[in-house]
């Protein structure tokens, strides 16, 4: 069976009390019995409101698969039209660029025409719930399973948020170095404002601001990875796969066995260990936290709180802070001249590496997808180096479904 289509008659419903729950919210919907009147017949176009729970597709779902309507396929400028009745009046429903309209026939005024279509959506919003529940969610289910959906791509939007990020950082670290201290005198003193450190502040909050956005762009690199390599979602449902934190994401997608990557992963996992993860989670690193214990008869005694798997320890010297600006001066095994060396390492290898296609990709903007026939169609072009075209067909394909040029 294709993933996403009903089979047997088209309200397919486990019980019969859902069934006769639907049909108690759509009593007097029935199917056409004539296709469009004479020319002669009255007819009201109405514009029809869309959003929760009644979009495009879902008024499209009532009509034809439950209501029993045909659709009359697609035309220039419109995805679907397919009539039905509702008390006995014929109303023709169509998606359009603009939206969805209903045309209804035999009715003497606009307004008439106007609260039938209120009252067939205000029915329909009543029966919905019942629908997605028995109808709909079993099929997105099985959709799902079989890989038959798109990702949305966001590559472009984290690597902008964390170029802009980045910029602002090391010209926030820049100007901390050149800024000189501020002296005031006053009458009975003076005082000495050291603006540089306050400056450098910022240099921090957007250097861990474009951090964080970097491991965003990276988790959506390994998303569309996914695509690229052996993947069964019948065996391996995306929803486990998008629940992997980063670095699991990473050995699913490109795996540590070779050494250039392992090299990689690990740059990352101390990004993350000394910078990231302590930001996302209000400044205590993994397993320990800088505290003060009260103690009876001697006040609070700085402590630190050390966990591993097995128990806690406590000592009286607790850990000191981290710099203020942790990428102005820090070293990654040695090599590295500061953290955003690291950053620019792990960049390349996402541009030349095992996600080299993932990259170029990620760059096109294009949603990524997940059925089998895509996915078998992404390896081909890989191995016959024909990416690029490849794109350029897919993005024409999406141009002519957002125009709904057919």
């Amino acid at each position: 069976m294709e993933p996403g289509k009903l089979t047997g008659p088209r309200l397919v419903a486990q019980h019969q009390a859902v069934r006769e729950q639907i049909a108690r919210c759509l009593r007097g919907f029935a199917a056409p019995s004539e296709d469009r009147p004479g020319l002669n017949t009255p007819r009201f176009k109405v514009e029809v409101p869309s959003g929760d729970p009644l979009y495009p597709w879902a008024i499209r779902f009532f009509v034809v698969d439950v209501i029993g309507g045909h659709d009359v396929g697609r035309a220039e400028r419109l995805a679907w039209a397919a009539p039905m009745e509702v008390d006995g009046v014929l109303i023709w429903f169509a998606h359009a660029k603009f939206g969805v309209s209903a045309t209804v026939y035999g009715v003497d005024t606009s307004e008439a025409a106007a609260s039938l279509v209120a009252d067939c959506m205000k029915r329909m919003g009543k029966a919905a719930p019942v629908v997605h529940r028995h109808l709909i969610e079993p099929l997105i289910k099985d959709a799902v399973a079989h890989g038959a959906f798109t990702v949305p791509n966001k590559f472009n939007f984290f690597f902008g948020m964390y170029s802009h990020l980045r910029s602002l950082s090391e010209s926030s670290a820049s100007r901390a170095k050149q800024a000189d201290p501020i002296s005031e005198t006053f009458p009975n003193g003076s005082s000495t404002r050291f603006i540089a450190a306050e400056i450098a502040h910022e240099a921090e909050y957007e250097a861990i601001g474009a951090l964080f956005a970097f491991f965003s762009l990276l988790e959506q690199l390994l998303v569309i990875g996914l695509a690229f390599g052996e993947f069964d979602p019948a065996a391996e449902p995306f929803s486990r796969f998008i629940g992997l934190n980063w670095a699991d994401k990473f050995k699913r997608v490109v795996g540590l066995d070779r050494s250039e990557d392992k090299s990689i992963y690990d740059m990352l996992k101390a990004l993350a260990d000394e910078n990231r993860n302590p930001a996302a989670h209000g400044g205590v690193d993994r397993g320990i936290a800088n505290i003060h214990v009260h103690l009876h008869g001697y006040g609070a005694v700085p402590t630190s709180v050390n966990s591993d798997s097995t128990r806690s320890r406590y000592t009286f010297e607790p850990r000191l802070p981290r710099a203020v600006h942790p990428f102005a001066d820090y070293h990654f095994f040695g090599a590295s001249a500061d953290g955003w060396e690291a950053v620019d390492t792990v960049l390349a290898w996402m541009k030349t590496g095992p996600l080299q296609g993932a990259y170029i990709y990620g760059e096109s903007g294009l949603p990524m997808w997940f059925d089998r026939r895509s996915r078998e169609e992404l390896r081909d072009v890989i191995a016959a180096e024909n990416l690029d075209e490849f794109l350029v067909r897919r993005s024409y394909l999406i141009d002519q479904a957002s125009n709904m040029d057919w």
